[in-house]
């Protein structure tokens, strides 16, 4: 708690701030009023808290206020060790500064490399990095109950004062650390999808295939949206007919050249494939080492929270759209057709290897094979799959 009082017999003479706690003068404003407020008669201040760490504060004399001053106490501070890029990776006179949200909170987002996947939480830096440096950081530190235990990503993990450092694994991360309610969030801003991609034919597992990521907003860490996202069996277009077969895929939150960092960020059922039906929440699943998702060949949007443990794929029509209300997309694939709707100059179509079905036509239906095409309307390309 803190006081605000005047410094002599009035607030004439200026007025200070005292923690009542310790009963320390921790600001003081002497007397630099204007000569109104100098009067000897009836000064007097208001103070109006802001937040937690500021207020505002309001001279009067009778009839008028004449001066209006800020005073801000230091907000707490947090910082992460373990993530120098230059020199050890651990030094107890630098850490990344985290964001100061409200009371005992703070967040930020870091990226990690492989071999620097662990993480300290202190909210004080040392002068020097000796064994003192180290004391003194050390005793100001907090962790989980073991050292270097994994962190278990978008869930509430208790943390307590210790040296412990936690492990979050490879990729870019949003953490928030709580001593309000001595909790840690950690959820990874960025996802990737492995076993199926754009840049090679078929089926494509690679422990670097970047074809698909998403970003979490910030507002809401640990969701994913793929809108859209192909999700191909072998040798197969999409939508090409699969007959029972099924696109595989799984969910890692960094890409190496190497499997081992990889799977050891990778999300999917444990040990088994979990087949994923339209529009239906998928929960069966966690971050383990090995497993995939299956889904029927096909163009989807695919949602996921980490938070709930939960994968939606909505099926789309090939033109990107869900199936409810395909016509306002202005092309319509079915029944062996494409169908243009509404107006249109000219169409052009081609298929999948680039080849032209029609160039510049009037035409608004053309009937093709089963496969994917792209149909480009007065300029406006646009990918279909006919059935």
């Amino acid at each position: 708690m803190f006081t605000f009082e005047p410094c002599g017999t009035n607030y004439v003479d200026g007025f200070q701030v005292v923690n009542r706690t310790t009963n320390e003068v921790v600001a003081t404003h002497e007397n630099e009023f204007s000569k109104s407020a100098a009067a000897p008669n009836q000064n007097a201040i208001s103070v109006e808290k802001v937040d937690e760490y500021t207020a505002a504060i309001y001279q009067y004399v009778p009839g008028q206020m004449v001066a209006q001053y800020t005073f801000s106490l230091p907000k707490p501070k947090m910082y992460i060790l373990g993530q120098n890029e230059v020199g050890d990776a651990w030094n107890p006179t630098s850490g990344i500064a985290m964001t100061w949200e409200s009371g005992n909170v703070w967040s930020a987002t870091v990226t990690t490399a492989p071999g620097r996947e662990n993480l300290g939480f202190v909210s004080v830096l040392a002068e020097n990095n000796d064994e003192g440096g180290w004391t003194y950081v050390n005793g100001n530190r907090w962790g989980l109950e073991n050292d270097k235990q994994e962190g278990a990503l978008a869930e509430k993990l208790t943390v307590s004062k210790n040296s412990n450092s936690i492990n979050v694994g490879v990729g870019t991360f949003f953490i928030r650390m709580n001593l309000d309610d001595n909790t840690l969030y950690i959820a990874p801003t960025k996802l990737y999808v492995i076993g199926t991609s754009n840049k090679a034919e078929g089926h494509h597992w690679a422990p670097n295939d970047d074809s698909y990521m998403a970003e979490s907003d910030p507002e809401t860490p640990g969701v994913f949206t793929f809108d859209p996202i192909d999700l191909k069996v072998e040798n197969k277009a999409v939508g090409e007919e699969a007959e029972e077969d099924l696109a595989y895929f799984a969910f890692v939150t960094g890409i190496d050249a190497e499997w081992g960092p990889v799977n050891n960020s990778r999300w999917c059922p444990d040990n088994k494939d979990g087949e994923l039906t339209d529009n239906t929440d998928f929960t069966d699943f966690g971050k383990h080492y090995n497993g995939a998702f299956c889904i029927k060949n096909g163009a989807y949007k695919l949602t996921v929270d980490l938070n709930t443990k939960t994968v939606k794929a909505v099926y789309l029509t090939s033109s990107g759209v869900e199936q409810v209300g395909a016509e306002a997309a202005g092309v319509i694939a079915a029944d062996g057709r494409i169908r243009i709707v509404g107006d249109a100059a000219t169409v052009s179509v081609y298929n999948a290897a680039g080849q032209a079905v029609a160039i510049n036509s009037a035409e608004r239906t053309f009937a093709v094979a089963r496969g994917m095409y792209v149909v480009v309307v007065d300029g406006k390309a646009t990918k279909v799959i006919v059935r």
